[in-house]
This record gives C-alpha cells, structure tokens and sequence, in this order.
C-alpha cells in the first residue's frame, strides 16, 4: 500500500487523535506519559517517520506541546529527517511538502532547524549533481519563501545559478512548482540582485538549439515577469532581438516540442512589455511581407493604448498547426 493512499485512510484516526489532544487532561498524558517522546523517535523511521510528523503538526496547535518540544531541543535532529525527504524521496511529495509547510507555520520550529543548520542543507543539495534532488529541493523552497527568516540565508550566489540551471533544464511538465520556487525567491530584493547577476545563464538558454532549453529558460522568464528590471534586462538583450526573428527560431531542433518552444517564445516576447511586443512586430513585420497590414494595425492599437493579440509571427509554425489541423 502506498503512502500517500495509507495517510488519505488515516483521516478518521487523525481526527480522533485531535479530539482527544485537546483536552488538556489527555494531553498532559501524551507530553509526560512518554507520548510525545515516542512520536518525536518515530519521526527518524524510514516509513512511519513522515506519518509521526503529520501527528507532530496537529498536537504543536497547543502551547503546552510546543513548550515541551522547546526543551527537547529538536532542532538538528529535524534538519536530519528533512535532508532524509529530499535525498532518499521515498515518501509521496505532495504529503511530504503539506507536512513540512505546516511545521514551518511555527516560529520556535523555525528557529530550532534554522539553527540545526536547514539552510545549509539547502544549499549542499542544490548544488550536488542529482537533478532530482535539486527538483525536490525547490519544490521545499517554494514553502520556505514565505519566512523571511528562512529564505535570507539562501542568498548565495552558486546557489541561485544553480536553481536557474535547474529550473532551465526540467521537463515541461515540472516547471510549476520549480517556477513558483523562483517567483519566490526573486520576491526577496537581494535574491532577485542575484537573479539579475546570473542573467547570462537565461539569456544564453533562449537561443539554445533545444526547445526543452528554450522552453525553461521562456517560463523561468515569465514567472519573473512580474519585475520591471527582469523585462528591461531582457529587451536590452541581443538573446532578444535575435528571438523577434524567424531565422532564431528555425535553429531550434526540429522536434515534437518545437511548437511548443515557439509559442512560449511568443508569449515570453509579448509579457515583456510594450516595448518588447513593439519590438517583436518590427523585426517579424519586414521579414515576412504577409504580415505588413497587421503590422499596421498593431502599431495603431499600441497608440491608442490597447493589444490585438497576434496569433503567430511565425510562418513555420502557422503551416505546422495547419497540417496537424
């Protein structure tokens, strides 16, 4: 039985469980009888430990747990089990990542694996060389960035080169929550200043010959979209304006993903702004004469303040979407 299918059974213990620990009588029992300590022992088993975490997160709702867990001082003995997660991946990632957002809810918790060395653990397995790890790691990320005091110390600049050759280098279908990680972390004002360092690592990605690449590097871009200095630094790119030509994109590989490169590309063009969309129907307009009269168009429709959405700039594309049609 998986995990993730025995933790959806446990429901109705869980509740119970609940129930009988807001009483204090019951829970005094659970602190000073040995039921704490049991569970906390239990949080270092290979199959049982990730279950134990979740009891662990619905009994520190009371300030007599948390105060008792205080005192067993916790903090490095945690950092261990959440550096078990992230390498051995044997528990469901979703159940995982629920558990770990809910204890991170806590200052004193927070405190304790901060001071157990969490972050250090980060960092060590960001910039190891399994992809997988790096994967679920900021998928952990993405719960970590909403505490400030969490996320200051994942400030290294190796660390964010790494998170952005990770985040270019997933499959299409992993770039939401590694995505959302990155959103994150530029949220934070010295992040993004490192984001900004390494922009050489995502301009030199658009104008890879792999549309996976390409792909990454045009969603890691619109997730950071959101920040005037990310589009500017783009649209002052020459990745930029060699990407507004057809000629750019011929070079990508002609694969089953080359359409969808194409269309990010199109979309990543367009949320850079006026200036970029402008841009875009310039270089695209004189190189194919078909598209002059929409040109025009477009050009009085950014004047008077509103975007008729262009559907494709790229004739390649067009006569690949009508024959699948």
């Amino acid at each position: 039985m998986s995990q993730s299918s025995s933790f959806k059974e446990s429901d109705v213990a869980m509740q119970r469980l609940k129930d009988l620990a807001a009483t204090d009588p019951l829970r005094a029992k659970i602190i000073h009888a040995g039921g704490l300590s049991a569970i906390l022992r239990q949080l270092r088993h290979k199959h049982l430990g990730l279950y134990a975490a979740q009891v662990l997160s619905d009994l520190l709702d009371h300030e007599d747990v948390r105060q008792a867990v205080c005192k067993k001082k916790l903090g490095s003995s945690l950092v261990k089990i959440f550096q078990k997660w992230l390498a051995q991946g044997y528990v469901d990632e979703d159940v995982g990542i629920s558990v770990f957002k809910k204890l991170m809810e806590h200052n004193f918790l927070r405190a304790l694996v901060i001071e157990g060395g969490l972050t250090g653990v980060f960092s060590t397995l960001l910039l190891g060389k399994d992809d997988e790890i790096s994967r679920r790691c900021l998928s952990y990320i993405a719960v970590v960035s909403n505490h400030p005091d969490l996320l200051n110390a994942l400030s290294d600049r190796q660390i964010i080169k790494h998170v952005l050759q990770t985040v270019i280098g997933l499959e299409g279908t992993q770039h939401k929550n590694s995505a959302e990680a990155l959103k994150s972390l530029a949220n934070n004002s010295d992040l993004l200043i490192e984001i900004m360092q390494e922009r050489e690592v995502l301009l030199t990605a658009l104008l890879d010959n792999d549309p996976r690449r390409v792909l990454g590097a045009c969603n890691t871009l619109l997730a950071l979209s959101n920040h005037t200095v990310v589009c500017t630094m783009v649209r002052n790119s020459d990745s930029y304006r060699k990407l507004a030509s057809n000629a750019q994109r011929a070079r990508i590989d002609d694969t089953d993903e080359r359409t969808r490169a194409h269309e990010a590309i199109e979309h990543m063009l367009y949320k850079m702004g006026p200036r970029g969309r402008f841009t875009s129907l310039l270089t695209s307009g004189f190189q194919n004469g078909a598209y002059m009269t929409h040109l025009i168009i477009q050009m009085i429709s950014l004047f008077f303040g509103f975007w008729i959405p262009m559907y494709s700039i790229n004739s390649d594309t067009d006569k690949r979407r009508s024959r699948s049609s």
